[in-house]
């Protein structure tokens, strides 16, 4: 049996959905199962287009924007070496992957199908990455936070400032 498809879980979700807002201009309807991973996917670059906590095949997917946003996916889950659950490493090569093109145009979306017990742990891998700068020791060490926020922004100017001298160079 083939797996069900995206567009299969656009026309019957099936599943508790939940309004994912991702800014005020972005907002989907989502399985409420796997909305924190797909909210942590677009914080992390990872745009999706469709998804679903658990298919009638048993098995979670997301359905990437493109090849670069599935790369992203993977990025931040395994930037930082193996990724275990269970006592076993997660190992992405284990799930389906296949690519869907885009009403016949050379637009490749890529779908990953993998088991739903992983839904938190891959959502848990992707979250640090997401986070702001300077959030890690700020929440650690919280006497740093001011200093923390001074250096940021003293980076972001000289970044502007650096954007303003390229074109003289």
């Amino acid at each position: 049996m083939t797996n069900p498809t995206p567009e299969d879980n656009v026309l019957n979700p099936g599943h508790e959905q939940v309004i994912l807002k991702l800014d005020e201009d972005l907002q989907f309807e989502v399985d409420k199962g796997i909305a924190s991973l797909i909210h942590a996917c677009w914080h992390y670059g990872g745009q999706t287009v469709a998804s679903c906590e658990n298919n009638s095949e048993g098995k979670a997917w997301i359905q990437f924007l493109n090849p670069l946003a599935a790369d992203d996916f993977l990025t931040g889950i395994f930037a930082d070496g193996d990724t275990y659950w269970d006592g076993k490493e997660v190992d992405p090569t284990d799930w389906e992957w296949e690519t869907v093109t885009v009403d016949g145009s050379e637009h490749i979306n890529v779908t990953v199908y993998f088991p739903p017990e992983l839904i938190e742990l891959l959502t848990d891998s992707l979250i640090p990455w997401h986070l702001e700068p300077g959030w890690m020791i700020s929440t650690v060490f919280p006497e740093v936070k001011e200093e923390v926020q001074r250096l940021l922004a003293e980076s972001e100017k000289s970044e502007e400032e650096d954007d303003l001298i390229r074109p003289f160079i």
